[in-house]
């Protein structure tokens, strides 16, 4: 029997927000923004981890409290609004690489403004990437 792939869902979440300031902290039905990516990644069969990446103790804090790791800080030049996911992502598996020798089979990147998504689409995501053998599967709205 095969092995399930390792799936490790990265959350990048800072604390300053140029447009709309705490935007990721704000309260949304009771809980903050960010909370409910989390939530369904933590309860989506087939994730393996929900890393947080973040430059803030109060999110760090947040974040684990809703059951993320957050098992690096993210350094400060990495939120600047020119950097992009992709630097972040690569800094986060670098992190992950270093400290744990840990090299997941996908990444999956959920953005802490997106309170809406499911588990059931994270679910469906991870299982047309095993399915089809995908290096990439893109959500569009």
């Amino acid at each position: 029997m095969q092995n399930e792939p390792t799936v490790c869902v990265i959350i990048p979440v800072k604390e300053r927000s140029t447009r709309l300031p705490g935007k990721n902290l704000k309260d949304l039905c009771g809980k903050p923004m960010m909370s409910y990516p989390i939530e369904a990644a933590k309860g989506a069969r087939g994730v393996s981890r929900v890393v947080v990446t973040t430059e803030s103790e109060k999110i760090k804090e947040i974040a684990e409290q809703y059951g993320a790791e957050v098992p690096f800080m993210r350094p400060v030049e990495l939120t600047e609004d020119t950097v992009t996911s992709q630097q972040v992502l690569i800094h986060a598996l670098d992190e992950l690489k270093k400290l744990e020798n840990y090299e997941p089979d996908y990444v999956l990147l959920l953005y802490p403004t997106s309170p809406l998504l499911s588990r059931e689409r994270i679910e469906q995501a991870i299982a047309l990437a095993t399915e089809k053998n995908a290096d990439s599967v893109l959500s569009g709205h």
